[in-house]
């Protein structure tokens, strides 16, 4: 089956030409590294498999956030990163979603409209969490943003993964939330809603949104996660995930590229067919700005209140995580054919051309344990 690099690969010069004066470097970096990912012009290693007596190679990863390739191991690293993190409490996901309306406003204004969004949306949670009826205290979330649908449509949307409980003021009382319940999601929306309008108007964006949309109900989205553990692998494949994935793409024949998705209210596999040039229009709008932070901590959770997370921990008793010292274990290649180590025989050097220079074609991978 074809993957999104044969996509770009077959119809991406034809997009660029047409495209290429309006496209964001973003969008045309992206571009450039999927389709280069894992070939030759990247570069690699030959290895020599002593039990078949032959060769293969295996060329390095572009290491682009939005290539379906890159993103298999970054999951169980991150994963690992966020021991330190954890507590002993039942976790919330809270669903923060951009009303329809404002979407043309956050596609053409992606960095300024994503901050707001990160911070209003926080800051709203954060508001209510401190209200006594609730919690009473100041709390800890990481929040992600993601941007399509299963189908790839633009939506617009913050998970969040916010600890059961809160702080006191005086900071010597966990506040326990219970296990089924954390904030009424109705009222969070209202206080996120008046919080994001003020901030477009000083963002000079307020005229650019329909009027309509401060007079309906938001969505906002609160269940429980389970444990901390649980909460944390939950989260990441929100944070790893890209647009579509490779396994998806199912076909890419007269011009039209097909691909399948589960459909979200009804759980059944969905298949849809669309030009290649809407097929990489729908991709590309999901790729991030340069340098945006799509995975961001606020509350205990944030880095410059790191002593608010280890009062936390006192009073969970959380014991101390033993820091051992980080070693990348050594990568080893093994022959596709028979599963053996293989030797690395010769370094194989990038070849930097121009992008979609390389021909139609996939190339021979080692598996890599």
């Amino acid at each position: 089956m074809p993957e999104l690099a044969d996509v770009f690969r077959v119809h991406g010069p034809a997009y660029v030409k047409k495209y290429g004066e309006r496209m964001l470097p973003s969008h045309k970096r992206a571009m450039q590294d999927i389709v280069r990912c894992r070939t030759g012009e990247l570069g690699g290693a030959t290895y020599y498999c002593p039990e078949c007596t032959d060769f293969h190679f295996s060329f390095h990863s572009c290491k682009n956030r939005h290539c379906p390739k890159c993103q298999n191991d970054a999951a169980d690293e991150w994963i690992a990163m966020q021991q330190e993190k954890l507590t002993p409490v039942p976790y919330f996901m809270i669903t923060v979603t951009l009303p329809s309306e404002l979407r043309r406003t956050a596609r053409s204004h992606q960095k300024t409209v994503y901050r707001l969004f990160f911070q209003t949306s926080a800051e709203a949670i954060q508001l209510l969490a401190e209200d006594p009826r609730f919690l009473g205290g100041a709390i800890g979330l990481m929040g992600v943003l993601q941007t399509w649908t299963r189908a790839m449509e633009y939506h617009p949307h913050i998970h969040y993964l916010v600890a059961g409980g809160a702080l006191s003021p005086d900071h010597k009382k966990w506040l326990q939330a219970k296990a089924d319940f954390l904030m009424p999601a109705k009222p969070l929306a209202v206080i996120f809603r008046a919080k994001f309008r003020d901030a477009l108007k000083k963002a000079g964006l307020f005229d650019s949104v329909p009027q309509k949309v401060w007079e309906k109900d938001w969505v906002i989205d609160i269940e429980p996660v389970g444990d901390g553990e649980a909460a944390v692998k939950y989260l990441a494949p929100y944070i790893f995930r890209v647009a579509i994935s490779n396994r998806n793409i199912l076909s890419m024949k007269d011009g039209r590229i097909t691909f399948r998705y589960k459909d979200s209210k009804t759980q059944e596999i969905q298949f849809r067919t669309l030009p290649a040039e809407r097929f990489i229009s729908l991709f590309l709008q999901h790729v991030l700005p340069r340098g945006f932070i799509k995975v961001r901590y606020f509350g205990f959770y944030a880095s410059s209140k790191k002593h608010l997370l280890e009062i936390v921990k006192e009073l969970l008793a959380v014991r101390p995580v033993k820091k051992e010292q980080s070693v990348r274990p050594e990568k080893i290649f093994k022959c596709p054919d028979c599963g053996k180590p293989m030797i690395a025989v010769q370094d194989i050097p990038a070849k930097r051309g121009p992008p979609f220079s390389m021909p139609f074609g996939r190339h021979n991978e080692a598996i890599l344990k």
